[in-house]
Parts: structure tokens; C-alpha cells; sequence
């Protein structure tokens, strides 16, 4: 099983190169096409997590670059950068 499972992966590389799919997106979208079951939906889940993960750490990064600005606290310093959102 296991060796099953590395050449599967080694197979869905080859085919990711050779489509010339480089970005993030087209590789996780082409590589649900190789999948099916249970193995799709415990993909599926894993890049959930992951996504969920970064925003909460892109949050995290945001509200901490608002608390250091130097003009933090100052008036209408808030409604000014969500008013660029």
C-alpha cells in the first residue's frame, strides 16, 4: 500500500509537469481529478484545514500591523484603512 501511494503521487507529478499547471490552484484542482472516495474526501478536508490555518494567521498578521501603525488610536485612523477594504 504504501509504495501504491508514493508512485500514485510520483504519477500525479509527472502529469502536473507535464500539463504545465505551476500555480497553486490549477494543481490542487487537477489534482481532485485523480482522486475519488475516501481519498478525495480526506483531501478535500486536509486542504481545508490548511486554508483555514493561513487566514487565521493572515488575520492574525492584520490586526497586529494595525496595533503597531503610529497612527493607531488616533481619530479616524480606523474608518481609514477599512474604508480602503
Amino acid at each position: 500500500m504504501p509504495r501504491e501511494i508514493l508512485r500514485w503521487r510520483h504519477n500525479v507529478e509527472r502529469a502536473l509537469r507535464g500539463l504545465d499547471l505551476t500555480t497553486g490552484t490549477a494543481q490542487h484542482n487537477m489534482t481532485k481529478q485523480f482522486m475519488r472516495g475516501s481519498a478525495l474526501i480526506t483531501y478535500e478536508s486536509a486542504t481545508l484545514v490548511l486554508l483555514i490555518n493561513r487566514k487565521a494567521d493572515a488575520i492574525v498578521h492584520a490586526e497586529t500591523q494595525f496595533a503597531a501603525h503610529p497612527a493607531h488610536g488616533a481619530a479616524g485612523h480606523g474608518a481609514l484603512i477599512f474604508q480602503g477594504l
